[in-house]
C-alpha cells in the first residue's frame, strides 16, 4: 500500500486497441481515490505524459463485486 492508501495499480495492454492502455487502481474507499486525484503529483504526471496521450484519461469509478483473495464484497 502506498502513501495514498492505493492497494494496487495494474497496467494492461488492450487486445482490441493496441494504442490503448487500461489502468486499474484499487483504493480502500472513495475518499482515498479522491485524495490520490487531488495530490499535486497526479496533474503533474498527466502534464508530463501529455505528449504520449491522445487526450485526457477517462476515469470511471467501479465497485468490486468479488475478488479471488476476498470472495464476495457485499
Amino acid at each position: 500500500m502506498d502513501r495514498s492508501g492505493r492497494r494496487a495499480s495494474v497496467f494492461c495492454a488492450s487486445h482490441a486497441d493496441p494504442d490503448a492502455l487500461v489502468v486499474f487502481q484499487h483504493f480502500p474507499d472513495a475518499a482515498a481515490a479522491q485524495e490520490f486525484r487531488g495530490d499535486p503529483a497526479y496533474p503533474a504526471c498527466l502534464e508530463e505524459s501529455g505528449e504520449l496521450l491522445s487526450g485526457p484519461p477517462e476515469v470511471e469509478a467501479v465497485e468490486p463485486l468479488w475478488s479471488e483473495a476476498g470472495g464476495p464484497t457485499r
